[in-house]
């Protein structure tokens, strides 16, 4: 048995190959990644450009903030729905007629949570 393991022992250069190998993408995957920032960062700015023209022409920057936000949520939302097979979506679909405009109202998602508007439970 003691045969078969030394006879199975890769040689150093496999060993230094592999070694070699590895780095070097891992030097590649950290350019990439740099890169990938230097990206986000150059959008992010055209971003705040976008929200100072938009306050200086008189539009308040934390309300059109909000407004962004909120459309975001709302397209992760929706996919939730689209991100479903089709018979999963059709079920999606049921329930969403059961509960009907309940889920959607802050008192409706109170009620299903079993909370109050503060957040705090309470027994029907």
């Amino acid at each position: 048995m003691a045969k078969e393991a030394q006879a199975k022992e890769p040689s150093a250069e496999v060993i230094r190959e592999a070694f070699e190998e590895i780095l070097s993408h891992e030097d590649r995957l950290e350019a990439a990644r740099i890169e990938y920032m230097n990206t986000c960062r150059a959008i992010r700015g055209e971003i705040k450009t976008v929200y100072d023209e938009a306050k200086e022409a008189g539009v308040k920057k934390k309300v059109l903030k909000a407004k962004v936000k909120q459309h975001s949520y709302l397209m992760k939302a929706d996919a939730c729905r689209t991100d479903l097979e089709a018979d999963e979506q059709n079920e999606f679909d049921l329930i969403v007629q059961k509960l009907g405009g309940l889920a959607e109202l802050p008192l409706g998602l109170a009620a299903l949570n079993g909370t109050t508007g503060g957040g705090q439970h309470f027994n029907a």
